[in-house]
């Protein structure tokens, strides 16, 4: 065997190998999937407007602009996944494999979906020193209909779930496609104690 220079990246491989005799003729040969890590990751976050938005309100009515006891999910303050009806939805996802596609959609409803598009950015990162490069992609989109605003959350925290499903090709999982699938879900609650078109009046 040869070690290799360059440490080898997450992903799917075929390998072949074939057995000869002292003639060099062929005797058999026997082939394999060698599946490296494959992995998602999705996380959901307000538009740059709306997370000031966010702070300035808690700012205003709490005094602090993050919930120090419940920074994701607490009402008052409100936390980083808490949305006001209407707001979009801004989605990032990573993944490690060589994932071929990224979507990702609100579970129940399924006309609420986008197709992330990759980051031309590669984000490397590596654990350990001893430990392997691993390559990362980033993967970005978003998810808004004009419907948002009156369809969640008027009064009423509603909390949804978006799931991030990555798409890896190459892979004996499901034998019929070849695609290996990772699923990443984030939860958001949608929320808002005013009317939408009177948040302004708070900041």
């Amino acid at each position: 065997t040869t070690s290799l220079a360059e440490a080898g990246r997450a992903g799917v491989y075929r390998v072949v190998s074939t057995v000869r005799d002292h003639m060099g003729a062929g005797i058999g040969s026997i082939s394999f999937i060698a599946a490296g890590e494959t992995r998602a990751e999705g996380a959901v976050r307000h538009t740059d407007q709306w997370e000031q938005n966010r702070r300035r309100y808690n700012l205003s009515k709490y005094g602090v602009e993050e919930n120090a006891d419940l920074p994701d999910y607490g009402l008052e303050p409100r936390g980083r996944l808490v949305f006001w009806p209407g707001e979009k939805f801004v989605l990032n996802a990573e993944t490690e494999g060589g994932a071929v596609s990224v979507t990702a959609e609100i579970l129940g409803y399924p006309d609420y979906r986008c197709d992330l598009k990759k980051s031309p950015d590669r984000d490397k990162k590596q654990t350990t020193q001893t430990e392997a490069e691993k390559e990362i992609d980033i993967w970005e989109g978003w998810i808004w209909e004009d419907s948002f605003i009156g369809k969640w959350g008027r009064g009423e925290p509603r909390e949804l779930t978006i799931r991030f499903t990555a798409r890896f090709m190459g892979s004996e999982e499901d034998p019929e496609t070849g695609i290996t699938t990772r699923t990443s879900d984030v939860k958001a609650i949608v929320y808002a104690s005013e009317d939408f078109w009177q948040l302004h009046r708070v900041w």
